[in-house]
């Protein structure tokens, strides 16, 4: 069941599950779409040893391929089962862009992406690090505290888009 207009921020974040915009939610349902496709074999009986009843042995590069995508399958799945679509109000949720002043005064950009399409590299920040879990349900002028392993740090949450 998907919520489109939660109580407040607070709830969101805690009791409403994860908040995302309409756009992420159906990107990812149609990527979960796309992996049911392409992993047929999925839904057929498996073996103790990985193979399906039906399936010649799979070369390894195969049977890789076919972990990833089964990983990547079940992280949506879970993804999906706990989201919770909002309308964009100003609150960082998962598709927001997020500005942060660091406590050195540099400004950082961040996009709060789905588990599993994190690229600290790119930008792309997950609710499940430290810094995302941090920002999930803050809004502009907010205080973030981020406890990370190399110590607690704080951000000040400058733009939400």
């Amino acid at each position: 069941m998907v919520a489109l207009n939660p109580t407040g921020p607070e709830a969101n974040v805690t009791a409403q599950g994860l908040p995302m915009t309409r756009e992420v939610f159906e990107r990812l349902e149609a990527e979960v779409e796309r992996l049911m496709d392409s992993l047929p074999a999925i839904a057929a009986p498996v073996l103790a040893d990985g193979v399906s009843e039906d399936a010649a042995p799979a070369t390894v590069p195969a049977a890789w391929d076919f972990h990833l995508g089964a990983q990547r399958l079940d992280t949506l799945r879970r993804v999906l089962a706990q989201a919770c679509v909002v309308q964009p109000d100003g609150t960082a949720i998962v598709g927001s862009r997020i500005q942060v002043r660091d406590d050195d005064g540099s400004l950082d950009t961040y996009t709060l992406v789905a588990p599993g399409e994190a690229n600290a590299r790119a930008g792309s920040i997950s609710p499940e690090s430290p810094l995302g879990r941090a920002l999930l349900g803050r809004r502009v002028g907010e205080r973030a505290e981020v406890a990370a392993p190399g110590g607690t740090r704080w951000v000040m949450v400058e733009q939400v888009d």
